[in-house]
């Protein structure tokens, strides 16, 4: 507290000092508003949903209540696993691989502006080539397998190259031209500050990869599989089975969000210093 002298008055000055155990109880208070907020919406959902269920849609047939989707999900436990178990599979083989194949392909392309400009734009017609148009194509060079993992690399490919394209030019050339003047060489360049620039960038097409990987993955499997999620949707949409279908969409969702979550994760690990600097969210 302070006194300060305005126009012949004596004011009074009140300073508030925050301690950094406070502050931090802050930051941690607002984390938890938005997860909060987000489950208090879905069960409000969920609620009117089961409301509208036994009353208004209760002639509908293609909107069962929550509560039957949960039943059909306890009965169909052991075949939801082991086609969860397939479609999973084939997400992560084809993630990992077109992951890989987009941060190397990217890293390449730093080392010449050129390449860059030719290879993003050739890989932009295949990202925009539809799925079913490619799919007899990667099949004589793959085999059925080896589609599925195809096409889920295929997709998932693209947003994470165009982010790590983006994000090893972020770093600007003044970074460059100071390594360069100490000696240090296009390597020492690309690994100690523009690799460490990107991995924001990098881990943002990671998250975006999530959700591609598992939709592609169910819809390669309409290609040919014998089992995975999606041909369990496919056959119980055949035999006019809503429950099932939204209790298989159900598993797709959380298993989406549990996969994000972890990538998620390991990006605050990794990059808390860049997401401290955009602020806490």
């Amino acid at each position: 507290m302070a006194l300060l002298e305005i126009g012949g008055d004596v004011a009074e000055e009140t300073s508030e000092v925050v301690t950094p155990l406070e502050r931090s109880t802050r930051i941690d208070t607002r984390r938890l508003v938005g997860p909060l907020a987000t489950l208090t919406v879905v069960v409000l959902l969920m609620v009117a949903w089961e409301i509208a269920a036994r009353t208004v849609l209760a002639q509908s047939y293609v909107f069962p209540a929550p509560s039957a989707i949960a039943g059909q999900m306890a009965d169909d436990a052991e075949l939801l696993l082991v086609n969860s178990a397939a479609t999973a599979r084939t997400a992560a083989i084809g993630f990992l691989v077109g992951q890989a194949m987009a941060i190397l392909l990217a890293v390449a392309l730093s080392f010449s502006v050129a390449a860059e400009l030719v290879v993003t734009k050739l890989a932009l017609v295949v990202y925009s080539l539809p799925t079913l148009a490619i799919a007899p194509i990667l099949g004589t060079m793959f085999g059925l397998e080896g589609t599925r993992v195809a096409v889920v690399a295929i997709v998932v490919f693209f947003p994470t190259l165009l982010a790590t394209v983006s994000g090893l030019s972020a770093a600007g050339e003044n970074p460059y031209l100071l390594v360069r003047s100490l000696g240090g060489t296009r390597w020492t360049v690309l690994t100690k500050i523009s690799f460490r620039t990107a991995l924001p960038e990098i881990f943002a097409g990671l998250k975006l990869g999530v959700p591609g990987a598992v939709l592609g993955a169910i819809a390669s499997e309409w290609l040919g599989a014998s089992e995975g999620l999606g041909i369990f949707m496919v056959n119980a949409l055949a035999y006019l089975q809503p429950a099932r279908v939204w209790a298989t969409c159900v598993v797709i969702v959380f298993g989406t969000i549990l996969v994000y979550g972890v990538i998620a994760l390991l990006d605050r690990v990794c990059n808390g210093w860049a997401i401290d600097a955009r602020g806490d969210r």
